[in-house]
């Protein structure tokens, strides 16, 4: 039997942003942290880096296939498949 992890160690995937007018394919490593795809992600899609106040902006990952929140500490192996799509979107804290 073929193990599928070593002949594709990258998975394939795709991201958007809320509004669908930032829209990105990419490759990411099985043993990414979803921290270190948002980061490359901000980057690739030109997201801003900074709030409106200047204060640094996070961003989340939703996985659409699962209607979930991806949590930062997981790896891309483990939550992902081969042409997942993601949704981008910032942090938003009320008041």
């Amino acid at each position: 039997m073929t193990n599928v992890t070593a002949i594709h160690p990258r998975l394939r995937l795709k991201a958007r942003d809320l509004t669908g007018q930032h829209q990105y394919r990419f490759t990411a490593p099985r043993d990414a942290s979803m921290r270190e795809v948002v980061g490359s992600l901000v980057q690739g899609m030109g997201l801003p880096e900074r709030d409106s106040s200047g204060e640094p902006q996070i961003f989340h990952l939703y996985l659409d296939r699962q209607g979930r929140h991806l949590r930062p500490d997981e790896s891309v192996g483990e939550a992902l498949r081969d042409e997942d799509e993601l949704t981008v979107h910032p942090d938003v804290q009320a008041g």
